[in-house]
């Protein structure tokens, strides 16, 4: 049995013998021992995952619900409070605010990885993934936004100079 701080937290020093004597009773069993450990293991595993996830979910829900001096309000109107440069905080690289990791979004395009705030974010008319304004243009004719990622989200050269359209709208001239 592995002994406990007086936090209650296991000792590393603790969980390393216990892998030491697990790896010794593995290497000296015979297949239906192996067979046996395997089973144990995995149920440790599914029952690790399961502690953590529950632990992370803790974790997230007090770090978006952050009560201090360095606390931040999420500019995105969901409510949630973070620390100040914590860990549920993410600074958005086009305006530089500081929002909730629950509220930024990512710029959908494969060689970017832009972190953009609600404001900043502009959803495609097509897909509707989240893209910077590099990544997207506007339909001249509907003022939609598009990626340009797929056939429901091209814009066409209409012929017009630098005059572009949706598919929608190339098939209502």
């Amino acid at each position: 049995m592995s002994k406990r701080t007086s936090g209650g937290v296991v000792k590393s020093d603790d969980i390393n013998k216990l892998v030491s004597a697990f790896e010794q009773s593995i290497t000296s069993a015979d297949r239906k021992s192996c067979a046996h450990i395997q089973s144990k293991l995995e149920n440790l595993l599914k029952l690790t995952k399961d502690r953590r996830e529950k632990l992370d979910n803790k974790a997230k829900k007090e770090g978006l619900n952050y009560k201090g001096e360095d606390e931040v309000k999420c500019g995105c109107g969901c409510g949630n409070t973070f620390k100040s440069s914590g860990e549920y905080a993410v600074i958005c690289d086009a305006c530089a605010n500081e929002t909730c990791k629950e509220c930024v979004k990512e710029c959908r395009n494969d060689d970017c990885s832009v972190n953009l705030c609600s404001e900043c974010s502009t959803s495609c008319s097509g897909c509707n993934k989240s893209f910077c304004d590099e990544h997207i243009a506007m339909c001249d004719r509907c003022e939609e936004q598009f990626c340009d990622g797929s056939r429901d989200c091209s814009l066409i050269d209409a012929g017009y100079g630098s005059y572009i359209a949706c598919i929608e709208c190339l098939g209502r001239r």
